[in-house]
């Protein structure tokens, strides 16, 4: 009975580790999937839809600032680490001082490498709140109006570089942010006329995320 009884727990203890060690490749294979699978989903797409004011001052359009405002369009896909956003805008500006006009309009794209700042700073609890930079590339077509109407007068490329905040309520953020952008243009009107263009904006804008 005693041998009958140690060949049991032999058998029985032999059959643990074979589960075992078939049991682990599972293991590892299954978290291995799921790892996959959290990182194919941690992409995330957004668009937005905002306002913005602000000014802008350039030779040979406006001397002095210049106020406007407009719309801001975009779309973005985003990361844990950062976000790319690909947008456009218009805007509107009345002149005080302009060589051949009363106003001028601006539409342009622009794409962005948005920055978060809390993965730099782990020690700050901020919840629904996410703080970021962002800077980039924009180009725009510039036209000056005047009595006769609106004509084309440059067009042109430059940087952007700016700073938000955005507030998330499950699929939906509020988002406020500033950019400065610095552009130069090919006169179309002028071209032995040297345009370059400074221009500052505060938006907001509502964001989907999905």
């Amino acid at each position: 009975m005693k041998r009958s009884s140690q060949k049991v727990v032999v058998f029985i203890a032999a059959a643990i580790v074979c589960a075992s060690a078939i049991q682990n490749p599972v293991k590892k294979a299954n978290a291995q999937s799921a790892s996959l699978s959290s990182g194919s989903t941690g992409i995330e797409y957004s668009a937005h839809l905002g306002a913005a004011a602000g000014t802008m001052m350039g030779t040979p359009i406006a001397t002095s600032p210049a106020m406007g405002g407009g719309l801001d369009l975009g779309f973005g896909v985003g990361w844990e680490q950062f976000r790319l956003e690909l947008g456009a805008m218009g805007r509107g500006f009345g002149l005080t001082d302009t060589y051949d006009g009363q106003g001028a309009m601006m539409f342009g794209v622009h794409t962005d490498l948005r920055l978060p700042l809390e993965p730099f700073f782990p020690n700050l609890d901020l919840e629904s709140a996410e703080p970021y930079l962002l800077g980039g590339l924009k180009g725009s077509l510039l036209f000056s109006g005047s009595q006769e109407g609106a004509m084309a007068t440059g067009i042109g490329g430059g940087f952007r570089l700016g700073a938000g905040l955005d507030w998330r309520v499950a699929d939906v953020s509020v988002g406020f942010r500033g950019v400065f952008s610095g552009q130069r243009y090919a006169q179309l009107v002028n071209p032995d006329v040297p345009s370059q263009l400074g221009a500052f904006s505060l938006s907001a804008y509502v964001s989907y995320h999905f």
